[in-house]
């Protein structure tokens, strides 16, 4: 489901808990390229809450 937010494929996630009482997994998207994404699923009805794009970052020689 994170992965379709953005068409590619997830590397890591981490359940969170916002101050609200939120529970949410926080998706961390490979994307084309260095780019990255991190994607917002609420845990317990799995809608994706929102996408952020990250940052590129070189490659490390």
């Amino acid at each position: 489901m994170a992965s379709g937010a953005v068409g590619q494929i997830g590397v890591s996630a981490d359940l969170d808990d916002d101050d609200g009482g939120t529970r949410a997994w926080e998706v961390d998207i490979r994307g084309n390229g260095t780019t990255t994404y991190t994607v917002h699923v609420d845990a317990g009805t799995g809608k994706v809450l929102g996408t952020e794009k990250d940052a590129e970052t070189p490659d490390e020689d």
